[in-house]
């Protein structure tokens, strides 16, 4: 092993990597809404509006709707996948910080320590994981109290009418599913451009989803804002569209999670021996709509995946041979998304109107390849390109009768 890279190396790199350079060179395209303030669509989920946002200064990143945020470091590992010390590596070049000028420990490495005798007591907990756990918990149960204990039932409420109207979801495949509810006036918390703080700029009906962790405990709750009717989901507008200049505008996400949703699941339906996920609540509920299998919603394709064994082959990106796709190859020793254990076939659904083709098959192999390593016999569909499988069930449904809420 090798002596851990001190802390003011560390400090450099992330004081000298610019974080909107490094977000451009990975492709994430940002618009300057303010000073050092820029916003653009995120790299670690599928959205078309913009809810990822950079504070130059700052040098930190946050997603407002899958909730990913860190440093350089953090951004660069993820959006790359690469090991911490590859990463750092490739931001001290970058960066032109020299790795070689700290020195390793005396001893050359870090060795093992010397047994305890039986009596010692169990060694304590690194505070930076006592951190981290009550941080984790901290989220948990802001989520709960101030969201999800809030929820009323899903019968009758403009969230309903979303799902069995405007996206054509059988009532019988909504029916009884515990994790589906409703809040009438939900908060919607945001940074309009050239602000320094969150304002609450709307207060209106939401789907709320219920995230549970694989041993059935609350974990976050995923939200869905509508319009007032219920007839879509709701669009609050960054820039309001204009037809003079032909610009399309931008809207704020529709969709947030709060809370911790790693390793969560939306629980669409009871378990079975054949079953499907997928990363959104409208894909998963089209599934058994369409007659197909009960799907769980995963939230994010990333969660769906699970981790990528940091060790393992990563292939060039057939596009820009500068950068490598995500490992095939799973580590099923970290958390992730998982079925439930009757089990035994599982389908993984992808969605057709994904940024990057190439780094979605990998990742839905990687999914195919961990849900194997547990027994299930698993395999993947992708839908047309521009498409989710809802877009599909709904085009098919106008055609079948009663196809809408029978």
């Amino acid at each position: 092993m090798t002596a851990r890279i001190p802390d003011r190396v560390l400090d450099e790199i992330r004081r000298k990597v610019d974080l909107v350079d490094l977000a451009a060179r990975s492709g994430v395209r940002l618009a300057e809404k303010g000073r050092g303030d820029f916003w653009g669509c995120c790299p670690f989920h599928k959205e078309k509006t913009g809810s990822f946002h950079i504070l130059r200064a700052r040098g930190r990143y946050k997603c407002f709707g899958c909730g990913a945020g860190g440093d350089p470091i953090r951004f660069w590992r993820e959006t790359q996948g690469l090991s911490f010390a590859d990463a750092v590596a490739d931001l001290a070049q970058m960066a032109g910080v020299d790795m070689g000028s700290y020195e390793p420990s005396p001893a050359g490495a870090v060795s093992s320590p010397p047994p305890r005798p039986v009596t010692d007591p169990p060694p304590a907990v690194p505070a930076s994981e006592k951190s981290a756990a009550d941080e984790r918990k901290t989220k948990i149960d802001k989520a709960r109290a101030t969201y999800w204990n809030r929820t009323l039932d899903l019968a009758g409420s403009a969230a309903e009418t979303y799902l069995l109207e405007a996206r054509a979801i059988r009532a019988s495949v909504v029916a009884g599913v515990r994790a589906l509810r409703f809040l009438p006036q939900c908060p919607y918390w945001a940074k309009p451009a050239g602000n320094r703080y969150f304002e609450k700029i709307h207060v209106g009906p939401a789907l709320a989803a219920g995230m549970q962790t694989a041993d059935g405990r609350f974990a976050a709750v995923h939200l869905t804002y509508l319009e007032a009717d219920g007839s879509d989901k709701l669009r609050l507008w960054m820039r309001p569209p204009s037809r003079l200049t032909g610009d399309p505008g931008e809207a704020f996400p529709a969709k947030k999670i709060h809370g911790a949703a790693g390793a969560a699941a939306i629980r669409l339906g009871a378990p079975a021996a054949d079953m499907a996920v997928a990363e959104g609540i409208e894909t998963a509920l089209s599934s058994p709509s369409a007659g197909g299998p009960v799907a769980w919603a995963a939230g994010s394709l990333n969660n769906m995946a699970g981790p990528g064994l940091e060790s393992a082959y990563r292939a060039p990106h057939p596009h820009d041979r500068r950068r490598k796709l995500p490992t095939e190859f799973p580590d099923c020793r970290l958390p992730s998304f998982s079925f439930p254990a009757t089990t035994e076939t599982a389908l993984v659904i992808g969605d057709g109107d994904t940024k990057d083709r190439f780094m979605l098959d990998v990742l839905l192999k990687r999914a195919c390849r961990r849900f194997r390593m547990q027994g299930i016999d698993a395999g993947y569909v992708v839908t047309p390109p521009g498409t989710d499988l809802n877009d599909v069930w709904r085009q098919e449904s106008e055609g079948v009768s009663g196809g809408r809420g029978a």
